[in-house]
């Protein structure tokens, strides 16, 4: 996720879940979605990221730093979420992005996104369902729907995000070899229009998620934005902590 959500979800503001069949093969791990995405309060991640063009190869100039940590939890509508702050050095300074919220709801991992100018407006985004077979695909969000820009035009809103479970396999990074790694697949479909203006576009990306670690790669390929190409991104893991569980 990292960088990419807020990004989109940056697009919308300046403009104005259920699985499904598992036909997969392969190996999965027998531990669940708190050993892949664990939430502790204190745990951290430590990135490094370039953005990357068709070929995928790294664009020169564009190396960054993430960090991303737990800082904290809060109760909303009676459930506990985990704050996860990403901070990055991408522009040239160090500056610090909106904190993410996070949950573990048995089999399923819960971000909570907002995409109005009203973020008590929370949508519920599953970003993994484990364990899993390969091949196995649910819907990550899905939203058909209207509210108001900050200038008080109408915003149409039509969002389909998916995932698949792509791979299960070993992982290599600057922070270690994992095993038991799962490979996840995102689709995007999105379109918003103002009575001004109409824009839609598809993304997509991959993430790599290892067994009491947590996401160790990231990629988001090269997409076609409203303003013509942007690049795609890539990060993987070069240091964490992580309380054993």
């Amino acid at each position: 996720m990292k960088k990419f959500i807020p990004a989109f979800i940056a697009l919308i503001l300046l403009l104005g879940c259920d699985s499904s069949s598992d036909s997969g093969i392969g190996g999965t791990s027998p531990l669940g979605a708190e050993a892949y995405f664990p939430l502790q309060i204190g745990n951290w991640w430590k990135y490094n990221g370039w953005e990357i063009d068709a070929q995928g190869d790294t664009i020169p100039g564009t190396a960054y730093t993430m960090f991303t940590e737990v800082i904290d939890d809060s109760t909303i509508s009676g459930e506990t979420y985990y704050l996860l702050q990403d901070s990055s050095n991408a522009s040239g300074l160090w500056e610090t992005e909106i904190a993410q919220l996070a949950r573990i709801s048995g089999d399923s991992v819960i971000f909570l996104m907002s995409f109005f100018e009203d973020t008590s407006q929370h949508q519920r985004a599953i970003m993994a369902i484990l364990p899993a077979q390969i091949n196995y695909e649910w819907t990550v969000l899905s939203m058909d729907t209207t509210s108001a820009s900050p200038g008080g035009d109408t915003v149409n809103i039509s969002l389909t995000w998916t995932g698949e479970i792509l791979d299960f396999d070993s992982l290599n990074t600057p922070a270690g070899a994992f095993s038991d790694c799962y490979q996840l697949g995102y689709t995007m479909d999105f379109e918003v229009s103002t009575p001004d203006t109409a824009i839609a576009f598809f993304m997509e990306s991959k993430s790599w998620t290892a067994p009491h670690v947590g996401l160790a790669k990231m990629t988001q390929y090269p997409w076609e934005g409203p303003d013509g190409p942007e690049p795609g991104d890539y990060q993987e893991l070069v240091e964490y902590s992580v309380a054993s569980p």
